[in-house]
């Protein structure tokens, strides 16, 4: 298991990813920070490097991560 720093904006959400698509996502983002941005558990998260906009032309970089069911 793997513990990283974060900072959370919003509210809390359970979702859960294939690990190795979220660590091939987050080892192809360019520089230290990364933002992930959901919008709900059930729904894709976007990666992106710290301080680039998920929305328009402004970001050179986006990894779309699809979520997988959780047991239970």
């Amino acid at each position: 298991m793997e513990s990283l720093e974060a900072e959370v904006n919003g509210p809390d959400i359970t979702i859960a990813f294939n690990p190795q698509y979220l660590v091939d996502g987050l080892g192809a983002v360019p520089g230290e920070s990364v933002t992930i941005s959901f919008i709900e558990a059930r729904k894709p998260a976007v990666i992106t490097a710290a301080g680039e906009s998920t929305t328009g032309s402004t970001s050179t970089y986006r990894y779309l991560l699809m979520p997988v069911r959780m047991a239970g």
